[in-house]
């Protein structure tokens, strides 16, 4: 940054590839796909309702995986056609054809599916009218809007999955890298001129000094830390020491201060171990 380029490098590398439409933002692209899901899930679920009655936990599963499918299918065939193009990964011809083949397998499945159970949900009003009364003998017929509605229910996830296929193909691989490139260069460049600014500070002479003066301040405090807890040691040990041995002339010496401070005479003769033992059993008697 700088007095004539008040925005930072990233800040302008974001403005210049920024997207020129809204509807090539990654967001309004991501709304895109999520609403496309729903819609094929609600579209799938109404569809498969007819046949797997019997498990709601599956019906959803089911369901959910295949408008997955019908959504992302599409998407990462476009996303493999682009990197191909761009020469920036080899895919083999197998994969680009079987995502169509398996696509195209799933819709005839579905729209099988629809076909089969049309006549469960467009039936004609005759049919409402002898449920009503009690006849079951009129046989179900479907009405004449059944077969448009199963080709429209059918068709519904093809335009999903086209609008998917086309907001992959609007994305550049080729641009997207050179922008994480420049983005990762910038950051790079930014991180160089802080560890130059680290290292002309470490190389001043008056840097250094200050930082010898505070390790010395540092290592004299933690000193006289260590000096002060060895005598505080030293006084605890003495006292437990004295309880131990319980001879009263052991207990006046070991008892002194850590301070050189003069014994007396009558304290300086210190019996052995086996004589404080002696003293100990007469006293017990």
């Amino acid at each position: 940054m700088s007095e004539r380029y008040p925005k930072s490098r990233l800040e302008l590398l974001d403005e210049e590839y920024k997207p020129s439409t809204w509807w090539q933002l990654l967001a309004v692209s991501i709304l895109l796909l999520i609403v496309f899901t729903a819609g094929d899930f609600a579209n799938i679920y109404m569809i498969l309702s007819d046949v797997l009655t019997q498990n709601p936990v599956v019906l959803l599963l089911f369901a959910a995986v295949l408008c997955l499918l019908f959504n992302f299918l599409p998407t990462i065939l476009a996303r493999l056609i682009r990197l191909r193009q761009a020469k920036m990964i080899n895919v083999p011809n197998f994969f680009l054809i079987a995502i169509p083949v398996v696509f195209l397998l799933l819709l005839a499945s579905v729209f099988f599916v629809r076909y089969a159970t049309r006549e469960q949900e467009f039936y004609t009003s005759s049919l409402m009218q002898s449920v009503a009364s009690g006849s079951g003998n009129q046989q179900a017929t479907a009405s004449p809007a059944a077969l448009p509605m199963v080709f429209l229910m059918a068709a519904l996830p093809i335009g999903t999955a086209t609008v998917s296929f086309f907001i992959s193909w609007m994305t550049d691989p080729v641009q997207e890298k050179i922008y994480r490139l420049k983005k990762q260069r910038i950051r790079l460049f930014e991180h160089l001129a802080q560890l130059k600014a680290f290292m002309a500070e470490c190389t001043d002479r008056q840097y250094q000094t200050r930082l010898m003066t505070e390790d010395a301040a540092k290592y004299a405090v933690a000193m006289n830390t260590i000096e002060a807890e060895k005598l505080h040691l030293q006084d605890y040990y003495r006292a437990r020491l004295a309880e131990h041995l319980g001879n009263p002339t052991s207990t006046s010496i070991l008892s002194a201060p850590h301070t050189n401070a003069p014994v007396s005479k009558s304290a300086e003769i210190v019996p052995t171990t086996k004589e404080s033992k002696k003293q100990i059993r007469r006293r017990s008697k």
